[in-house]
């Protein structure tokens, strides 16, 4: 009972695929998983659960523990940066970006200065939303998702999960290149290679007027459990 997530396709998925066999299912911490829960769960102590695990994973409280491992990672990080003459490896890393470390300093109070009172605003509708609809006045971390998303639908009528069939992968990458081709002036087309996976997808881009490509990218966008974990990222596979 406590898995309910209602009429949701994303709370359907979770259930059907952390079922394992009659009334027992097994919940990873992977983000498409986690999410659903802590989204639309009606168990607020499964939220909780779900939640403080999230937290600690990979801590002394969820093994394995990668403490030490970043601990000597921000230590020869300093290391690096003071052989290089720099104090810390923030100076380093700005050497090879736009901005200063001053400048995004100055960024982040911007926005916060300018966001913070909506913000506390934002979140006062929300305990009043949730406590006027059967939930606490006071919320915790992993209420907020769940009341979010209930006084999204509530307010203006809106389900996330109803819009999915409106923007399947295919469509979204066509918008996405055809905005890429009206900014930057090339195009992007699939292209044939080697991937690691069948969910990998290889495309080439092409200059304006050239049929040589001038690069290639990989799009590797399904997360999967034991060998990639949801998230976002860019690497250079070759210059």
């Amino acid at each position: 009972d406590g898995l309910n997530c209602g009429p949701h396709p994303s709370g359907q998925v979770l259930t059907e695929g952390a079922k394992t066999k009659e009334d027992t299912y097994l919940l990873t911490l992977d983000g498409p998983s986690s999410g659903a829960v802590l989204t639309y769960a009606e168990d607020a102590g499964l939220r909780e659960e779900v939640y403080l695990a999230s937290l600690a994973e990979a801590s002394e409280l969820l093994p394995p523990d990668n403490t030490e491992a970043v601990r000597t990672i921000l230590a020869m990080r300093q290391r690096k940066a003071e052989l290089l003459g720099f104090k810390n490896y923030v100076e380093l890393s700005m050497q090879q970006k736009m901005a200063t470390y001053e400048k995004a300093e100055k960024l982040l109070e911007d926005l916060r200065t300018i966001a913070y009172p909506k913000a506390t605003e934002d979140f006062a509708d929300l305990k009043n939303f949730s406590a006027k609809n059967g939930g606490p006045a006071e919320l915790r971390h992993w209420d907020l998702g769940f009341w979010s998303n209930k006084q999204v639908k509530a307010d203006f009528d809106i389900d996330p999960e109803a819009l999915r069939p409106y923007f399947p992968l295919d469509r979204c990458l066509q918008g996405l290149f055809s905005l890429v081709g009206q900014m930057f002036g090339v195009r992007v087309e699939p292209a044939s290679g080697p991937t690691w996976h069948k969910d990998v997808q290889l495309f080439a881009l092409y200059t304006k007027g050239s049929n040589k490509p001038a690069a290639h990218f990989y799009l590797d966008l399904f997360t999967r459990p034991h060998e990639k974990r949801a998230g976002a990222w860019m690497n250079g596979l070759a210059d």
